[in-house]
């Protein structure tokens, strides 16, 4: 995290839950319906404020960033309100990069705050199903694990550039570690 923070990367601490209609927003629900993990319907009674957070958080780090790019809950004017919030739509989340997606939902950013560099630190909930994994022999799987996330948001014809600086830091990461890695295209 420390190493994307020294990059000017925003650190985000997403969220464990999202809800149904914004995960299908940010993915191809139908295509990861089976791995994913919902919370299931006990009642309809809703969940308070402390079991379920609506917007990532800002991670406190060395780096001093001061725009308004922030994570701030307090800026966030589309987060649902208690009674909103049921069992009945809720998933864990798979990877950062579904809450990160839904970020800046509803919003339209001005091309001068673009790029907007997140790296997304989480748990991830998968369960072992379909074809993402469960056959593939060799490969541990497990159902908890925890992450660090690049995730970007870019003019569409800055998007290439950005995707090799992504992939540049990721080699250095590596090489900072002193250890082998393949780029696999």
């Amino acid at each position: 995290l420390n190493f994307l923070v020294n990059k000017k990367y925003i650190p985000v601490y997403p969220p464990f839950f999202m809800k149904k209609n914004i995960m299908e927003e940010c993915a191809e629900l139908d295509d990861f319906e089976e791995t994913l993990y919902k919370i299931p319907s006990t009642s309809n009674s809703t969940l308070s404020s402390q079991q379920v957070s609506t917007s990532p958080t800002k991670i406190s780090s060395q780096a001093d960033i001061k725009d308004d790019t922030t994570c701030n809950s307090q800026k966030k004017t589309n987060i649902p309100s208690n009674e909103d919030l049921t069992r009945d739509d809720l998933f864990l989340i798979a990877t950062s990069e579904q809450p990160l997606c839904a970020l800046h939902k509803d919003e339209t950013i001005e091309s001068k705050r673009l790029p907007l560099k997140y790296a997304g630190f989480s748990s991830c909930f998968r369960k072992e199903a379909g074809a993402h994994g469960k056959d593939i022999r060799g490969i541990l799987r497990v159902h908890q694990f925890d992450k660090v996330e690049q995730f970007c948001i870019a003019l569409p014809q800055h998007s290439n550039k950005i995707h090799e600086e992504m992939i540049q830091t990721c080699e250095e990461f590596y090489q900072s570690l002193n250890i082998p890695y393949r780029i696999v295209s």
